[in-house]
C-alpha cells in the first residue's frame, strides 16, 4: 500500500459546449481514471468535475444538467461557481435538491450583508450544505480543491493527500515521487493542467502535526507563523519543478484534521489563530463551525477581515464557515467530517 493517494481527480469543462460534445468529454475521463489508478497504482479517491463560471439566470440549469451527467459517469462531486451570488434561498433550495454540488462566489464589499446572509441560510439548511459553498476572494482559483474552484481553462488536474509522504521522503525523492506522477498524469490525461500540491489533511493524516514537527512548539505557540512559511516555501520550490494548478500551500481545515480538532477541544486553537495564519500563505479560513447564535455583525466582521488580509496578501482565498446548532466548545457532528469542535466567534 502507499501512503499516498489521489484525492481528486477534476475535469474543467466549458458547459457552453454541445451537449454531446460534454458527454465525449466525461466519458473520456471515466476511462481515463481508471487508467491513471493502473498506471500510477494509486487509489483515486474522489471524481470531480467543475464548469466556468455561471450567471444568475442558467445556474439552476446547469447545476441540473451538470449533476445529472456526474450520476452517470461516476463523478463524485461537481462545482458551479457563481458569477454573481444568488439569492440565498434560491442557492439553498438548488442545494438541497443536488447533494453532489459545490459553489463558491466573488467577495465584494457591496456583497457583504448577502454573502452573510448566504452562509446563515445554508448553514439553517444544513451545516453540511454549508461546507459545500465558499466565498472566494480577490479572483476565481482554478484547482481541483472545492468548493472555491472555477474552469479557467478546459483540461484535467489533481491534488493529492500526502503528508506520510511529505514526512517520510526527502525533498529530492518527493520530487522525483510527484514528477513520475505528472508524467503518467500527462500521458494518461486529456489537457492534463497540472497538479495541486496543497499540503492537506484528513483526519489522522495530520498537517497540524507537520508544522509542529517543523516548530518544535504546539500549533498556536510562538514559532507557528515561521512553520509555516517555511513548508509552503518548500511547496514553492517543488513547484518551480512540476506541472502545478490552484494553491499550492499548506491548508488547515479544522473539520478534516484531528490534530486541529483536539488543540480546539483543549481551547489551544482559536478562531483568531486560523484567521491569523491566512496572511501567511495559508489558502484560506476552511472548514470552521461558529454557533448559529453567533451575531450578523461579527459575521460581517469576519467576511470584512478576510477581504483586507487578501488585499494585503495579494493572493486569492476562501472562505468556509458554518453556522453550527450549538454551544462553543461542544461538537457537532459534521458526517464524513466527523464531530468537530464549534469555535467561539469572538476569540
Amino acid at each position: 500500500m502507499t501512503s499516498h493517494k489521489i484525492r481528486a481527480l477534476t475535469i474543467h469543462i466549458d458547459q457552453d459546449q454541445p451537449p454531446q460534445t460534454i458527454e465525449t468529454l466525461l466519458a473520456r475521463f471515466a476511462e481515463q481514471a481508471e487508467q491513471l489508478a493502473q498506471n500510477t497504482q494509486l487509489e483515486i479517491w474522489t471524481k470531480r468535475l467543475t464548469t466556468k463560471p455561471t450567471t444568475p439566470d442558467k445556474f439552476d440549469k446547469t447545476a441540473q444538467t451538470i449533476h445529472e451527467l456526474a450520476e452517470k459517469y461516476q463523478i463524485n462531486y461537481t462545482a458551479v461557481p457563481q458569477l454573481k451570488p444568488l439569492h440565498p434561498k434560491q442557492l439553498a433550495d438548488t442545494m438541497a435538491t443536488l447533494p453532489r454540488l459545490y459553489t463558491t462566489t466573488l467577495y465584494t464589499p457591496q456583497n457583504t450583508q448577502l454573502l452573510a446572509q448566504t452562509i446563515r441560510t445554508l448553514s439553517e439548511q444544513s451545516p453540511l450544505t454549508a461546507a459545500r459553498y465558499a466565498v472566494t476572494y480577490g479572483q476565481f482559483v482554478q484547482t481541483p480543491y472545492f468548493p472555491a474552484t472555477a474552469t479557467l481553462t478546459p483540461g484535467t488536474s489533481i491534488s493529492l493527500l500526502y503528508p506520510s509522504l511529505y514526512t517520510t521522503q526527502t525533498p529530492q525523492q518527493l520530487q522525483k515521487t510527484l514528477t513520475a506522477l505528472a508524467q503518467t498524469a500527462k500521458q494518461t490525461l486529456d489537457n492534463f493542467l497540472g497538479i495541486d500540491i496543497s499540503l492537506s489533511p484528513w483526519q489522522d493524516q495530520s498537517v497540524a502535526t507537520i508544522i509542529e514537527k517543523h516548530s518544535g512548539q504546539t500549533l498556536a505557540a510562538p514559532g507557528t507563523i515561521t512553520a509555516i512559511k517555511q513548508i509552503n516555501n518548500q511547496l514553492a520550490q517543488l513547484a518551480k519543478h512540476l506541472p502545478t494548478i490552484g494553491y499550492n500551500e499548506t491548508m488547515l481545515p479544522l473539520a478534516e484534521d484531528n490534530r486541529l480538532k483536539e488543540l480546539a477541544r483543549l481551547q489551544q486553537l482559536k478562531l483568531s489563530h486560523l484567521t491569523a495564519y491566512t496572511t501567511y500563505c495559508v489558502p484560506g479560513l476552511d472548514m470552521a463551525p461558529i454557533p448559529d447564535t453567533t451575531q450578523d455583525n461579527i459575521i460581517h466582521n469576519i467576511l470584512t477581515d478576510l477581504h483586507h488580509t487578501q488585499t494585503t496578501k495579494n493572493k486569492p482565498l476562501g472562505l468556509r464557515l458554518i453556522l453550527a446548532p450549538a454551544d462553543e466548545g461542544q461538537d457537532i457532528h459534521l458526517g464524513p467530517f466527523g464531530p468537530t469542535p464549534v469555535l467561539s466567534p469572538l476569540q
